[in-house]
């Protein structure tokens, strides 16, 4: 079964940060679009999903920039499935130029989410095993995070609106990454960019908590973690991230 899709993107005002330059959380976001329309493809979109109550969730991501695309740059955008581990599909991502060169790479992890037990579902069963083969872009593993934040840097602090929350009623994976970005300056974005960005999503976050955001600097890299507060201070997500 064919395995890949591919879109074209504008980097336009809507979808660029302060340096006029595709933003991160627009790159995880273009990667979250053309994921949900290559799965409508191999008949395991929202519309067959949802009929046994079930919605696939991301549940790790890691994106890699070689080179942000330029304002008014067009950009071709294209994922496939990786494959499945111990019940989670794998995705592929990048973004090309003109030319073809590779200008950001990501991956995802992916598990179905039973929407009425809230609980998470095995993909072994769910995604077609006849899917072709393509090389992965992204060749790192996800990286093991030390969950101790005793002895961290306190960020600061964000309360989950609706406009962060989703259609299942909880908060939007692109919408942590936003928040924990506005933790920064504009000007500490600029001056040293993330390069290498991953996340790692634990528990969910719905409108009205707030989460704190604290960081560890280690070395070239850092990591990072929120907490939510309404929540006993349980971990809602875990980052590791160079720059800033």
């Amino acid at each position: 079964m064919q395995n890949f899709y591919s879109e074209r993107i504008r980097v336009v005002i809507g979808n660029s940060d302060s340096t006029l330059h595709l933003s991160l959380p627009a790159a995880m976001t273009s990667f979250m679009d053309i994921a949900t329309v290559h799965a409508q493809k191999l008949g395991i979109g929202y519309d067959s999903l949802q009929k046994n109550n079930l919605v696939w969730i991301t549940t790790k991501t890691m994106v890699e920039i070689y080179r942000a695309p330029d304002f008014m740059q067009e950009v071709e955008v294209s994922t496939w499935v990786e494959g499945q581990k111990n019940g989670r599909s794998y995705r592929d991502y990048a973004i090309r130029d003109e030319k073809g060169s590779l200008l950001v790479a990501g991956k995802t992890e992916w598990t179905a989410l039973d929407t009425v037990k809230r609980i998470p579902i095995s993909a072994d069963n769910i995604v077609p095993q006849d899917l072709e083969i393509h090389e992965a872009v992204c060749n790192k593993d996800f990286r093991m995070i030390n969950h101790d934040f005793s002895d961290s840097e306190k960020l600061g602090t964000y309360k989950v609106s609706s406009i962060d929350v989703d259609f299942i009623g909880h908060m939007n994976n692109i919408s942590y990454v936003k928040a924990f970005l506005s933790c920064f300056s504009s000007k500490q974005l600029k001056e040293n960019p993330i390069k290498h960005f991953e996340i790692s999503y634990v528990s969910q976050c719905f409108e009205g908590n707030t989460i704190e955001f604290r960081i560890k600097r280690n070395g070239n890299g850092c990591e990072g973690c929120g907490f939510n507060t309404d929540n006993g201070n349980k971990p809602a997500l875990f980052i590791y991230f160079n720059g800033v």
